[in-house]
């Protein structure tokens, strides 16, 4: 990530040092022409040199999402295998939650058909 961050910052002064030394050039050499002219060149020579900021910029995300991409995958890698144990366990547990109320349902039938039993076996 430093490195990134550093190639960005050297390629923006980079790139600024060779845009701005043609641009003082033309300022100091520009005794014959009209102020507005100067002007002109100076702006066309800023353009030029937000477009080299902009295509530094542009490699430099494309190297950052290159990185994200990376750590995303090997995240990704380690973590997989966990999320399948949290799956089956967690498959395992509600499995034994409804296998423990069927039983108790069956559990209370037994319970109920005994009492009607002993009920009916009272009454005779």
């Amino acid at each position: 990530m430093k490195r990134i961050r550093f190639l960005v910052v050297a390629s923006a002064l980079l790139s600024a040092s060779i845009c701005l030394a043609p641009i003082a050039a033309r300022a100091e050499a520009s005794g014959g022409k009209k102020a507005g002219d100067s002007f002109k060149e100076i702006g066309k020579e800023f353009k030029e040199f937000g477009k080299k900021v902009g295509e530094a910029g542009k490699e430099g995300g494309l190297q950052v999402a290159e990185f994200a991409k990376r750590v995303w995958y090997k995240s990704w890698k380690v973590s997989k295998p966990k999320l399948d144990e949290v799956d089956r366990s967690t498959r395992a547990f509600w499995r034994e939650v409804i296998e423990g109320r069927d039983r108790t349902l069956e559990e209370m039938r037994r319970e109920n058909a005994e009492l009607k039993r002993r009920l009916s076996e009272g009454k005779d």
